[in-house]
C-alpha cells in the first residue's frame, strides 16, 4: 500500500498554508493541493513516486509561484515536506548615480 495516501496538513490547522490530498487510482498516484484560507487549488503536475519519496510540482495561478514539493515519510502518520518555489518580481531600471549609494 502507498504510505502517502491521505490528507496531509500542518499540525496546527490554523497555521497550515496548504492541504495536500494524495490518492491513487489504477496504480496512478495523484495529488491535489488546496489553500484552506481562500479555497484556491494549485495546478499539480509531474507527480512521481520513487525511492520512498513523493515528488510533484504545484503552480499557484494567483501568485505565479511554482513549488517543487517532496514528501518523505517520517512515521506512519507524519511526512516531511520539503518545498522549493520560484517567485517573480518586477524590477525597473534606475538611472546611474541614483543607486542610493554615496
Amino acid at each position: 500500500m502507498n504510505p502517502f495516501l491521505g490528507i496531509w496538513r500542518g499540525e496546527d490547522e490554523y497555521l497550515s498554508e496548504v492541504e495536500y490530498t494524495v490518492t491513487e487510482k489504477n496504480g496512478e498516484v495523484s495529488v491535489a493541493a488546496r489553500d484552506p484560507s481562500d479555497g484556491e487549488s494549485a495546478d499539480v503536475s509531474g507527480v512521481s513516486l520513487a525511492d520512498g519519496r513523493l515528488r510533484f510540482m504545484a503552480l499557484w495561478s494567483s501568485t505565479g509561484r511554482a513549488a517543487q514539493c517532496v514528501f518523505e515519510l517520517e512515521e506512519e502518520n507524519t511526512v516531511l515536506l520539503t518545498f522549493t518555489y520560484t517567485d517573480h518580481a518586477r524590477l525597473v531600471r534606475m538611472p546611474f548615480g541614483n543607486s542610493g549609494n554615496a
